[in-house]
């Protein structure tokens, strides 16, 4: 990864470091901005676009490189990438410094050998983005105090942070996110090896369950740590370690369908879920950055839940399916859409042959163009109960979280089964 990469980043003792596109101190830390200024100038800065909308120009003396995945996008004396790991092939002056949003400063911290913060000592109460709580991996190498006077409206100090391993390992999986204690002990042992396991060169070892299947784009195994109220919980895996939508080449739309529906047809089911989250695992509640999609049968029962959904704007459409901007959207979502069969369907088999890839190439399309760096989806499938004007028809919504969400571990995306047994999925708990 970007050698030798800093952190920037100011936070109050919330942890707040944003409020309406500004720091919740405003420009009242001269002494903080000038050390700003005298780290940075010579070197190299990172930001996400929100954070260079809120300064406005590039900043002079320094190579500035602004994350945004929006197609096109172009700035005078700015270079844009689509992600991270862009960066890694650019030639940076000095040393790169990652200087926010609270996106970027998630997705780097893995990645991040020092952090320089600006701990002010004051609750300003209303804020709109955080920055993380660091873990174990962190030791306090340096601290400068600057009591409040006629240049500084409040007490602060500069903290330098480093790191007692660079240890990325988090990028592949996250232990903290399993349900049980046995697929605990597995992950960790996953987390202290460093490696994908769901990698073709590390399945075999690390067992995930019973391999059902294996294609070109996906393999497919029955979950051994399976959801709370499922008869059955199969996951599908893309062959090459992807982890945006955008990653996946056409092609494996089709495939996972056709899988899906080979499997309505030998299990006979009446109800489950497709679901899936993409992006960061430190955001999306995943505990393995690898994409991979559920399927969820949920155990015998009445199915008691009415599927109902009020449509919005007409984003895009082609010949399967059909995306509209939710009208009632999740209270916790950024970008929440519904996204409709076009012909009456409650299966998967009952779909055109091509129907996979289209829905996949509708979902990058939102991805780029709304600036999805996480999220997820999800459609139920089977003898549905339903409401409103999408009855009769196949839906899957798309959504990403508003950036709060994920300075609130409560409110990451979960997938679960409920009892009733409406197969449910939500990003609140």
């Amino acid at each position: 990864m970007i050698e030798n990469l800093h952190l920037i980043v100011g936070y109050d003792t919330n942890r707040a470091i944003g409020f309406d596109q500004d720091m919740p101190w405003g420009r009242d830390l001269k002494d903080d901005l000038a050390n700003f200024k005298q780290l940075t100038s010579g070197n190299t800065v990172i930001m996400g676009r929100k954070t260079y909308e809120s300064i406005g120009r590039p900043l002079p003396n320094r190579m500035n490189i602004v994350i945004s995945r929006q197609k096109d996008l172009s700035i005078d004396g700015v270079t844009v990438v689509s992600s991270l790991d862009e960066v890694q092939g650019l030639e940076l002056p000095g040393t790169p410094y990652i200087m926010g949003g609270s996106q970027i400063y998630s997705l780097a911290l893995p990645y991040v050998s020092k952090i320089i913060a600006t701990e002010v000592n004051h609750s300003f109460g209303e804020a709109d983005s955080y920055f993380d709580e660091l873990d174990g991996s962190w030791v306090e190498s340096s601290r400068k105090h600057h009591a409040a006077d006629d240049r500084n409206a409040y007490n602060f100090d500069i903290v330098e942070y480093s790191r007692i391993s660079t240890d990325s390992r988090l990028v592949y999986v996250d232990p903290s996110k399993v349900r049980s204690e046995d697929q605990l002990a597995e992950y960790e042992r996953i987390f202290r090896d460093g490696v994908d396991p769901f990698s073709i060169e590390h399945r075999a070892e690390y067992t995930q369950g019973t391999r059902l299947y294996d294609g070109e784009y996906f393999w497919l195994f029955q979950n051994n740590w399976p959801y709370k109220n499922t008869r059955r919980h199969i996951m599908a895996v893309t062959r090459q370690h992807q982890v945006y939508m955008e990653d996946i080449p056409r092609g494996a739309g089709n495939e996972l369908f056709q899988q899906y529906a080979e499997l309505e047809k030998s299990d006979g089911y009446s109800l489950a879920t497709i679901c899936a989250r993409f992006g960061f695992v430190m955001w999306t509640g995943a505990s393995v950055a690898h994409f991979h999609t559920h399927l969820l049968i949920p155990e015998d029962g009445e199915d008691t839940y009415v599927e109902s959904h009020e449509l919005g704007e007409l984003v895009i459409n082609n010949s399967n399916w059909t995306a509209y901007k939710s009208a009632n959207p999740h209270e916790h979502a950024r970008e929440h859409f519904i996204l409709v069969s076009n012909t009456e369907a409650s299966y998967i088999h009952e779909l055109e042959d091509d129907a996979g890839d289209e829905l996949f190439q509708i979902m990058k399309e939102l991805e780029g163009e709304y600036e999805f760096t996480h999220g997820g989806f999800a459609m139920r499938v089977g003898d549905r109960k339903q409401e409103g004007e999408t009855q009769g028809r196949l839906i899957c919504e798309f959504l990403t979280p508003k950036d709060t969400v994920y300075d609130d571990p409560s409110k990451k995306i979960r997938m679960t089964v409920s009892e009733d047994p409406a197969v449910d999925f939500k990003i609140s708990t």
